[in-house]
């Protein structure tokens, strides 16, 4: 069996990458706006232009028919990407991370400690569960 190896050229600082929608994400903070590049698996090439999200693009994870990326902007944001066309469609603002998708849900820690459990279609968090250093959240 042969294994052919291939590379994408990056800038220096990517910091999440997902694959998800037929792409590889990868996004790099900023100090204006973060961005989000998508890279085609087949050619390793990065497709079209860049997504700017929140200040300090972090992690993304795929649900919902989206790709929902972190932003480290203070209070925290979460920038909801449609993977189709790459725009960003909303931003749920005071969400500070989403670590999970599942049960109809996003999950991520808040900054007073615990579990948050956010709504996709309204940015409420619906459930708060106290651990005073929880970090992450998988599902």
């Amino acid at each position: 069996m042969r294994t052919t190896r291939r590379t994408a050229r990056l800038q220096p600082n990517p910091i999440g990458i997902t694959v998800a929608h037929g792409r590889v994400w990868v996004t790099e903070p900023k100090s204006g706006p973060g961005i989000v590049l998508r890279i085609d698996p087949r050619t390793n090439r990065v497709s079209g232009p860049p997504i700017r999200v929140g200040t300090g693009a972090a992690q993304g994870v795929a649900g919902f028919g989206a790709l929902w990326v972190t932003n480290g902007n203070g209070n925290g944001s979460v920038s909801r990407i449609n993977p189709a066309t790459g725009v960003v469609t909303r931003t749920l603002v005071n969400i500070p991370d989403v670590d999970a998708v599942g049960a109809g849900s996003l999950w991520g820690t808040s900054n007073y400690g615990g579990i948050q459990r956010v709504d996709p279609a309204t940015g409420r968090v619906t459930a708060t569960i106290r651990l005073p250093n929880a970090v992450r959240v998988i599902f």
